[in-house]
């Protein structure tokens, strides 16, 4: 099967399976309209607070692949470290399988000259950090929970556990030791190749680290005020949880933006910890919902400056191509 091919069937299957989460979606919000019908009761203050918190959700992506970029060498402008993620974010909105990810990268290679495969591995192998971080996070907040309320979702638990198994295979595995040249072995090698980069530099996995960790807080805070703007009850531990799952879920870009998977993962773990399924939902909904405005707003408003400043590097790298062929 050729390149192109593949592409169209990973679109075909994406959109069937978009069309399909979001058609059982939909029955379901239907049945439970009367806790979905909080989403039109939020207060304007909440909307302010809920997405000044995105944005800065938003800020912590783009400073972390800003040091990532800085470790290949490039020091980047304003507008293209804080701008370039709002514009990929709106990008991945629309586009499944790391749309995003491609439109960014194309970017840096175009302006900065800097290597797509370089790019790319040092991105998938601070995910092999992010899932480990994020696997420890979620099964000490799932104990701690367990503990406080006597409680035990061995499911929840062993998935998770799981996940921090493979994290820490995955953190002492080598890319060498991955043989055969099919798409997902490539994909995962390019990941250790990364992270093997990272490790080689502990000031910068230290740092990227202590980003995560201040990410889980702030979604914390995220998730909270979210369910807390719907008038559903909740703690802080449940909230820790919540938002651990919801970074998680990212993982699995099925979908246009996660649609449908990100919902339903929340919803699951939302139950349980005790704060509904339905509840879980809509608090995924209203998220996605401001979140996204504020990419459409923030991401467009970039996206009109770093298009300019592409067209005027190329503009004078042509300059320069001119001039040296002049003077040969």
């Amino acid at each position: 099967m050729t390149v192109s091919r593949k592409k169209t069937l990973i679109q075909i299957i994406s959109w069937t399976l978009t069309a399909v989460l979001l058609g059982a979606l939909a029955r379901y919000v239907w049945r439970e309209r009367e806790t979905f019908g909080a989403l039109l009761a939020v207060s304007p203050v909440h909307v302010a607070i809920l997405c000044c918190i995105s944005l800065t959700l938003s800020s912590i992506d783009a400073l972390t692949r800003k040091l990532i970029i800085a470790r290949l060498g490039k020091d980047l402008t304003f507008a293209d470290w804080y701008g370039l993620p709002m514009v990929t974010n709106l990008v991945s909105l629309l586009v499944p399988a790391r749309g995003g990810l491609l439109v960014g990268a194309a970017y840096l290679k175009k302006k900065y000259d800097l290597p797509l495969a370089h790019f790319a591995s040092m991105i998938y192998g601070n995910a092999v950090l992010l899932a480990l971080v994020l696997g420890l996070e979620g099964l000490l907040g799932l104990l701690l929970l367990g503990v406080t309320r006597g409680a035990w979702d061995a499911r929840v638990i062993g998935i998770v556990a799981a996940l921090v198994v493979m994290a820490l295979v995955l953190g002492l595995l080598s890319g060498r030791a991955l043989k055969g040249q099919s798409w997902p072995i490539r994909m995962l090698r390019e990941a250790l190749d990364g992270w093997q980069m990272l490790r080689s530099s502990p000031r910068l996995l230290a740092t990227l680290a202590l980003l995560i960790a201040l990410n889980s807080m702030v979604f914390t805070g995220w998730m909270y005020v979210s369910y807390r703007a719907l008038g559903f009850e909740v703690g802080l531990l449940p909230a820790f949880v919540a938002g651990v799952a919801t970074q998680m879920s990212f993982f699995f870009t099925l979908t246009p933006g996660n649609l449908g998977v990100r919902e339903y993962v929340v919803g699951f773990v939302s139950l349980t910890t005790g704060l509904g399924f339905a509840e879980g939902v809509a608090v995924t909904v209203l998220q996605r919902a401001l979140s996204s405005i504020c990419f459409l707003v923030v991401g467009g408003a970039f996206s009109l400056l770093l298009y300019r400043s592409l067209f005027r590097a190329e503009k004078a790298g042509s300059a320069e191509h001119t001039q040296g062929t002049a003077g040969e």
